[in-house]
């Protein structure tokens, strides 16, 4: 299943807007992560399993994950 992860965007709050535009697309969309060029600057692997769980507002990554 796919999901959107938007990362922190500074000097802007784009809440609403944001999610009215990804909204069609029908996939969980997680906000605000501190990740990007905010203020701070973690570090997400490239080409890993993760689980994005919209609800409870959390990304869990799996470094070396099963991709099946």
């Amino acid at each position: 299943m796919a999901g959107i992860v938007v990362g922190e965007l500074s000097g802007c709050d784009p809440g609403p807007l944001l999610a009215e535009l990804l909204a069609p697309l029908g996939v969980p969309v997680l906000a605000g992560l501190p990740v990007g060029h905010g203020r701070s600057l973690a570090t997400l692997p490239m080409d890993t399993t993760v689980v994005l769980d919209a609800t409870q507002q959390r990304l869990s990554v799996t470094v070396g994950g099963d991709r099946s």
